[in-house]
């Protein structure tokens, strides 16, 4: 059954709008070393799906580095592969204001859908950390005769009706929902096509055997980086799983390098740190130096961030490249981190 991916990269930026400002949702760094992209881009090559499309509409420039030719996930090739894919603008008109709408970006990108050969296309968005199987969802769409079948984490539906973040559907009938979709002005994927479809007995439910999380907020971002420093297994869960690897861009980094003053314990450093100082309980991304008489206690820190000699934080997010200068402190609560925007200097 042949299936063609489809990836919506901004439809969730405004969950986390402190770290979407410069970044589309999917490219959100998380665990050290991925970005949520990730996460259903693995899931779909680990299914065998080859020809994928992520739609992205602004703040894109780190997806396309990240991505790049997309050889780190073996998508780099001649037929298929991965493509970035901006709004078709010039076929329907997308207000930037209002692109958090499922609709009106399925509408923008409906010259692609019309030209997707396969019989089947997998949706999935990137507001999701965790590793679902979809070969199991797709060939429990090839069993049914529902044209839409929806990846749920619970039995049925929730009273608000399904979850519509990973979803496969028959091209075919897709593509005329979409026409009838501009002809009559539909302006809610999930009130005007999903509960009328619901209504005919058109969509089915599939449900997922591991569980996986919801970017909904920076709080909930910073407590899935709390569990993957513990001992509750959720690092194995998330990231390790053997079935369902976790592919990302590779970098030739060193390993890190730790100083005679060095103490760590449940923390998850990635390479190309320097770590001379304190650090408990926290996710330190790539590059990152901590100096030496420094404190990293239940924090999130990411790519090269330097903290000079005798800093200290506390329950704190610190974006891409914030520099601290000797002795400053930073300090918030499990409940409401202190957050730091990318290439701040604090001294």
């Amino acid at each position: 059954m042949s299936v063609s991916g489809i990836i919506f990269s901004n439809l969730h930026d405004g969950e986390l709008p402190m770290l979407t400002v410069k970044r589309t949702m999917g490219a959100v760094p998380f665990g050290g070393r991925y970005r949520l992209i990730d996460f259903p881009l693995s899931a779909m090559v680990n299914a065998g799906i080859s020809n994928i499309a992520v739609i992205a509409h602004h703040n894109y420039q780190s997806l396309m580095e990240h991505i790049g030719s997309g050889k780190d996930w073996d998508l780099a090739r001649h037929a298929g592969g991965i493509r970035i894919v901006p709004p078709y603008s010039a076929a329907y008109q997308v207000r930037e204001e209002s692109y958090d709408s499922r609709m009106e970006t399925l509408l923008s990108i409906r010259g692609m859908i019309d030209r997707i050969k396969e019989e089947h296309i997998l949706f999935a968005d990137c507001d999701v950390v965790g590793t679902p199987e979809l070969k199991g969802l797709i060939e429990a769409h090839r069993r049914g005769e529902a044209p839409i079948t929806v990846g749920t984490e619970h039995d049925g539906y929730a009273d608000e009706g399904p979850s519509l973040h990973i979803f496969i559907v028959d091209s075919a009938y897709f593509k005329e929902i979409l026409f009838e979709a501009e002809q009559k002005a539909y302006r809610s994927f999930t009130e005007d096509i999903v509960r009328r479809q619901m209504r005919r007995g058109m969509v089915a439910t599939y449900r997922f055997e591991n569980r996986f999380y919801r970017m909904r907020s920076l709080a909930e971002y910073y407590r899935l980086h709390m569990l993957l420093t513990g001992k509750g297994g959720a690092r194995e869960e998330l990231l390790q799983k053997s079935n369902c690897p976790i592919y990302t861009r590779i970098l030739n980094a060193p390993p890190v390098k730790y100083g005679s003053e060095a103490r760590v314990k449940n923390a998850l450093i990635a390479d190309g740190c320097m770590v001379e100082g304190e650090v408990i309980n926290s996710v330190i991304f790539r590059g990152v130096h901590i100096g030496k008489g420094c404190s990293v206690r239940n924090a999130v820190l990411m790519e090269n961030c330097i903290l000079a000699g005798n800093a200290t934080v506390d329950s704190v997010v610190l974006d891409k490249g914030v520099s601290l200068g000797s002795g400053v402190a930073l300090h918030g609560h499990e409940s409401m981190p202190l957050f730091v925007e990318e290439g701040r200097k604090i001294v």
